[in-house]
């Protein structure tokens, strides 16, 4: 998937993502303060969508658009009539089944009087004939299942393999929740106006969003920032909330992590996460490993002190916590008996964040009530399955969101829901959706840098969140680095923590 962004500056620098609602209320502010009129809107959008169009090398291609009765279709049917000015094969259809269409929509049908209007399906047109269709049937604004002749053309153009573009949305698909009917457009590109919407991120959803552009229709981006959304998309922008370093400063001003890691067999887990927490900046770093690891860790990452576990093999037994801003527990320490023992000391017994992944999450499974104990400000990074066990599981990502916002504010925590797109889940509902890394980061041990990197920022003083954040775009944006250079299927976590660069 690729995509492009619009520009501006509000919260951590972040773009705020807008709900069904705020969408529409943003429309008639944006009509009302700029004295527009709701038709010169549609016309800004029609108008940025064929300009976006136009750099598509669609020269020589026969273009149909399909427009409904709404606002939606009215948009097709003014990127119809643009394109023709343009000088392309254009045809546009009208589908109703009834008489009325939104009172914009009849002015663009006005204004394009060549439009067919396909009232049954024998009215159905040939897509055969058509090199690119552009889908504007629905838009936000529909709720229900389609069925009747708008099913039967949606049908239609998923059987028919076109190369469709999609007006706003993919007709069919909600704006903010998952769609349970398989009657959606299947589009190769969605433009989308203004904001990417909350439904393309649900990996439900990923054989109707392909891929997706975002084109500026001229809202006005203050008011889109004074929003009442919680939802940002994590990007370049939380880069600005890096601190730079002093000049006399020393170690100590970094911060003292520790690493509860490694068993016998899994001291790679644990030599990724110190390495990555040494790489992101933290200015001491103790690693805890069982007997079996000292020497690994000793000569793989030398920058770390070590405190050796009793056991040969696994670890058993908490060590003085006293010094340490943060621990960070999980990547590689199994889930015996002994250890769950330490995780239960530990979580009774600390009073710094932790940050809690991979073995540590399930045993936090295993063990429902500890979950009471986590330490306010703690961060934790489970995979969607090992949130599922931690949750009990799950049907569907809507769910799953919700279950992770009210674990957050339950536990005063954040929780960073590792996917294809991963979301950071705060404590007071606000949550940050990152799509910016790669297929080739689904590695054995790109989670436990992850943990390493975000260990080091709550280290340095960055609160959780903005530790999560910024540490979920570096892992992302050093994953597509070093992807450049061993692609998608020679990528590994080692790659990860060589391409790292926060500054």
């Amino acid at each position: 998937m690729r995509f492009f962004l619009v520009n501006f500056r509000d919260m951590m620098g972040l773009k705020k993502i807008l709900s069904e609602r705020e969408i529409k209320r943003i429309d008639l502010l944006t009509i009302e303060i700029n004295n527009l009129r709701s038709i010169d809107l549609m016309e800004q959008a029609a108008k940025a969508f064929v300009q976006y169009l136009m750099t598509q090398h669609i020269a020589n291609q026969k273009i149909m658009v399909l427009c409904g009765p709404g606002n939606n279709g009215g948009d097709g049917l003014a990127i119809a009539r643009l394109l023709n000015e343009h000088g392309f094969d254009t045809k546009a259809y009208l589908i109703n089944t009834k008489k009325e269409v939104s009172s914009d929509c009849s002015v663009n049908l006005k204004r394009l009087p060549s439009t067919t209007l396909v009232s049954n399906h024998t009215q159905i047109p040939d897509l055969s004939n058509a090199d690119i269709i552009i889908d504007a049937l629905f838009g936000i604004g529909l709720h229900g299942n389609l069925e009747g002749l708008y099913a039967q053309v949606i049908q239609v153009v998923n059987d028919s393999k076109k190369l469709v573009y999609s007006v706003d949305v993919p007709s069919g698909l909600p704006a903010d929740s998952i769609t349970h009917s398989d009657l959606v457009i299947q589009a190769d590109i969605t433009m989308t106006f203004q904001r990417p919407k909350v439904s393309f991120f649900f990996p439900e959803h990923k054989k109707y969003v392909s891929e997706w552009i975002v084109i500026d229709i001229g809202l006005d981006e203050k008011l889109i920032q004074k929003s009442h959304s919680k939802i940002f998309v994590l990007d370049k922008e939380i880069q600005n909330q890096v601190r730079s370093r002093k000049m006399f400063s020393h170690k100590g001003h970094y911060g003292h992590a520790l690493l509860l890691a490694g068993s016998y067999g899994k001291m790679g887990a644990a030599t990724l996460a110190a390495r990555a927490l040494m790489k992101s900046g933290v200015g001491l770093l103790t690693v805890q490993v069982p007997k079996c690891g000292v020497n690994i860790m000793q000569v793989s990452v030398p920058e770390a002190m070590c405190v050796v576990d009793p056991s040969d093999y696994s670890l058993t037994e908490l060590s003085n916590i006293k010094p340490y801003n943060v621990v960070a527990l999980g990547p590689g320490i199994g889930t015996d008996a002994s250890t769950q023992q330490l995780i239960h000391h530990l979580l009774k017994s600390i009073d710094v964040p932790l940050v809690i992944d991979a073995d540590a999450i399930n045993i936090l499974s295993k063990n429902p009530d500890w979950s009471r104990l986590i330490p306010k400000g703690s961060v934790l990074t489970p995979h969607i399955k090992e949130f599922d066990r931690l949750m009990g599981g799950v049907s569907q990502s809507s769910e799953r969101l919700i279950q992770a916002q009210e674990f957050a504010a339950k536990h005063h925590c954040v929780i960073v829901l590792k996917d294809a797109c991963t979301w950071v889940i705060d404590d007071i509902g606000n949550r940050f959706i990152h799509y910016g890394g790669n297929p080739g980061m689904s590695t054995a041990g790109s989670g436990d840098v992850l943990t390493g990197i975000i260990g080091a920022l709550i280290a340095q003083k960055y609160d959780s969140t903005e530790a999560a954040c910024i540490g979920v775009y570096h892992h992302g944006l050093a994953g597509n680095i070093g992807a450049q250079t061993t692609g998608h299927m020679g990528l590994t976590a080692s790659t990860i923590i060589n391409n790292l660069k926060i500054d």
